[in-house]
């Protein structure tokens, strides 16, 4: 897919709280089960239930951006 300026996602679909902040265990950012997406613009997914989950989430966000 191709890259949109300010558009990626971050930490590799890691799972993110409501306030957009990544979610930790011990020090380490968690990238499996439940979590938002979030992507460079500031939007936050919905809570989703893996990271294969956000990723799809982002590639359907990036296909809604205008161009």
């Amino acid at each position: 897919m191709t890259r949109l300026v300010g558009h990626g996602l971050r930490n590799e679909g890691a799972a993110y709280d409501d306030r957009g902040y990544p979610l930790d265990a011990g020090g380490y950012v968690v990238r499996s089960g439940p979590g938002r997406a979030k992507c460079e613009c500031g939007e936050l997914s919905e809570v989703l239930p893996s990271t294969s989950a956000r990723k799809a989430w982002h590639r359907q966000h990036k296909a809604e951006v205008p161009r």
